[in-house]
Order: structure tokens, then C-alpha cells, then sequence
């Protein structure tokens, strides 16, 4: 039996997550889903967790997404298979503002399968609720699953929805991620002119010697 390491990267904060540390996690066999995630559920993101269960394949090459939305403001949070988009082809598109994250094809899977145990696919639909307060959705080619919250579901799916969410929001967190910067040429030629100018102020500084 192999088995596969996978170490978390910093945390970082988002107006929707909170931000949590994980360590390293070593993944063997049918519980590879859980344990990939193991340092979540210690942490105390999660409690009484179901056992994995798989309904959706990651393919190698194919993009898997993952988001998180608030309908109230429109703030939305995603993450996406690596093999897919490697991080450099994602974090350099400077025309994406909100470029996902990109996590390892392994880590994605223990997500869709986690989500998968908490209900996600026995809940979804193609489209939002049109009175959901928030949503969770999983895309792969043209397909999509949306998982609303609204005010007409049950205590049971309610929290079942927030135990998901949680996993979502907390493996967000803890994956580093980078936006390009656009900068113009102006910009640009100042930047060049600014260092040239403390070059040779640092030149003339060397020139004068110490103080007498």
C-alpha cells in the first residue's frame, strides 16, 4: 500500500473564511479523503464527520472547481484542481481578479469527497435557490452541482451545509495564493527612475567617504 504526503501551505484571510493552520497529513487507502483533511477536523473545524464517500471523479487535465458564494454580497471564493492550470498559468492571468486557488488534484478529491458524505450531490441542483443565502458548487467541464442554504431547509441539512462549508472555507485558508499585478509603462519607467536615482545617491554617498 502507497501512500501520499501532502503538506499544507500558510494560511491566508478572507473576508468569507477565517483562517486556520494545518499540518502535514499522510493519506493510505479508503480513508485517503479524511485524513488529507485530518488536520482540520482536529483543529476543530469540523466535528463527528462522516466516512468519505466518493460520487465524483477528479480527472487528470480536466478542471474541478469548488466556490463558495454569499448572495447577499456577492463575495465568492473558489478553488481548482492543479493539473488543470498549473498555479503560475492561474496567478499570472491578470485578466482574472478573482483567480481560484489551485490545490493538488489529491486534495481536491478528499474535498469532493467529503462534501459528498455531508449530502452535497443528495441536495444539489443545477442552479442556486432563488431565496439562498449562501451556496456551495462544484463544476467539472459542463457540468455544476449548487448546494443552497436557505431559509426554507430543515435544522438537519442546515447544519450538515455548515459542516461542508466549513471544510471549504478552512482548506481555502490554508492555501497560499498570488494575483497578478497589472502595471502600466508609466509605471514602469518610474520604478526605473526611482532606483537609478538611489543608485546614484548611493554612489555619491560612497564617493564622499565617512564623515570627518
Amino acid at each position: 500500500m502507497r501512500c501520499t504526503e501532502v503538506m499544507s501551505s500558510r494560511p491566508m484571510a478572507s473576508s468569507i473564511a477565517g483562517s486556520v493552520d494545518a499540518a502535514p497529513a499522510r493519506s493510505c487507502g479508503p480513508w485517503a479523503a479524511l485524513l488529507l483533511l485530518l488536520p482540520l477536523l482536529l483543529l476543530g473545524q469540523c466535528s463527528s464527520a462522516p466516512a468519505p464517500r466518493r460520487e465524483l471523479e477528479v480527472q487528470k487535465g480536466q478542471r474541478t472547481s469548488v466556490s463558495l458564494t454569499q448572495t447577499a454580497t456577492g463575495q465568492s471564493i473558489a478553488m481548482q484542481n492543479e493539473s488543470a492550470g498549473s498555479r503560475v498559468e492561474v496567478y499570472s492571468d491578470r485578466n482574472n481578479d478573482r483567480a481560484p486557488k489551485v490545490i493538488d488534484d489529491a486534495q481536491m478529491q478528499a474535498l469532493l469527497d467529503v462534501l459528498a458524505a455531508y449530502g452535497f450531490f443528495a441536495n444539489a441542483v443545477p442552479l442556486p435557490d432563488g431565496d439562498a443565502r449562501e451556496f456551495l458548487a462544484i463544476e467539472q467541464g459542463d457540468r455544476r452541482w449548487v448546494w443552497s442554504r436557505n431559509v426554507r431547509a430543515d435544522a438537519a441539512v442546515v447544519q450538515a451545509f455548515g459542516q461542508a462549508r466549513g471544510y471549504v472555507m478552512a482548506l481555502y485558508n490554508q492555501t497560499t495564493g498570488y494575483q497578478a499585478r497589472t502595471i502600466s509603462a508609466k509605471d514602469l519607467d518610474a520604478e526605473r527612475q526611482r532606483i537609478e536615482q538611489s543608485g546614484e545617491a548611493a554612489k555619491r554617498k560612497l564617493q564622499q567617504g565617512p564623515p570627518k
